[in-house]
């Protein structure tokens, strides 16, 4: 198998999509003799880039981690390089190798209504790293595929669907986690804290630029948050849970999605065309977060199903799931990808 470096700028106590992305290609990579690595420049160098960029605020709760001063090495040494498509990383990448070694994923969404990031992402410094790539793979397909390749396959994010022992309780417990950031709607959780019937928990688990605004839902009797939490603990917290919230105002793939779900979980997502894309054969499982009304009849159901029902809900979600993103296939098909150099499309992840 050929040698493959992923390449991360940000530090891993980031803890986005793309960290989880990285962790679970690793783990998969160590089980079956695949040489994947990552090279992160050292966090030093990363904070003074996004500090000189005016983003420090964003990535205020990073800890200085270290990193490798070694990096450019490791890089240029690699036959592969995997690197997700946001601008500044493309620029660091393409400043240390060729256009032959560099593959693109797809984890970050290009139309976020930003106007400064549209100027920037659909401007020809973008598109034209985008064209000295070798390879794009996609977790799921863009909305504008005016910056894809020939040569691209869509893949999905993998985890374990090993399932696990759930502890009863006769709390409804609902579940918010990943980073505290704004396009992932933190603040919509102060709608369901407003609609919470008396037996509604909400627990939420992460970090983030709006950390100030959960901080101050924490102060009501039924929220507990627990800030950020290792990988190896979350799966206690999944398993105190019944219901993952979902409030994101976009995604491209969320992975806490496909780890709850496999954890056991059900989801209530925000009705967005990308949550749309998993969740779309359970509408029941869609609401409005920004519209009480819905928020609450979209719980209530949930909670008011019978028992059987409810088991059989939640199994026919974990087995669909199961089919698509177990990581064992996931992972075996995107190094394969990367290494053959030929253009395979796989289906969209639906």
């Amino acid at each position: 198998m050929s040698k493959i470096v992923i390449f991360s700028p940000t530090p891993s106590t980031f803890g986005g999509g793309y960290e989880t992305f990285i962790a679970e290609f690793i783990g998969y990579s160590r089980g079956q003799g695949v040489d994947v690595s990552v090279a992160r420049p050292p966090t030093t160098t990363f904070l003074r880039v996004v500090s000189a960029l005016g983003l420090r605020r964003r990535f205020f709760h990073l800890v200085r981690e270290g990193g490798d001063p070694d990096y450019v090495r490791i890089l240029r040494s690699a036959e592969y390089i995997y690197v997700k498509n946001e601008l500044l990383d493309l620029l660091w990448l393409r400043l240390i190798v060729g256009r032959r070694k560099i593959v693109i994923g797809f984890h970050t969404r290009l139309d976020t209504g930003s106007r400064w990031r549209d100027m920037l992402y659909r401007g020809p410094i973008y598109q034209w790293l985008m064209g000295r790539a070798r390879l794009h793979f996609v977790t799921s397909p863009p909305s504008d595929r005016a910056f894809m390749s020939r040569e691209q396959a869509v893949i999905p994010n993998g985890v374990d669907f090993r399932g696990l022992q759930r502890q009863d309780s006769d709390s409804f417990r609902l579940l918010y986690a990943g980073r505290l950031s704004f396009e992932k709607g933190p603040d919509r959780l102060a709608n369901v804290v407003n609609v919470a019937r008396p037996n509604w928990t909400i627990t939420i688990a992460g970090d983030g630029p709006e950390s100030p605004t959960v901080e101050a839902l924490a102060h009501h009797e039924r929220v507990f948050w627990l800030g950020r939490v290792s990988r190896s603990k979350m799966q206690s917290v999944y398993a105190s849970s019944d219901i993952l919230l979902l409030p994101s105002r976009w995604e491209i793939v969320p992975f806490v999605l496909i780890e709850a779900i496999a954890a056991g979980l059900l989801p209530v997502a925000q009705d967005i065309p990308e949550l749309r894309n998993f969740l779309g054969m359970w509408p029941e499982l869609l609401t409005d977060f920004d519209d009480c009304g819905r928020l609450r009849s979209t719980l209530d159901t949930i909670q008011n199903m019978a028992s059987d029902s409810l088991s059989r809900l939640r199994k026919e979600v974990f087995l669909a799931f199961k089919a698509k993103y177990e990581s064992a296939i996931v992972y075996e098909r995107l190094c394969e990808f990367i290494a053959s150099g030929e253009s395979t499309k796989a289906p969209n992840p639906r």
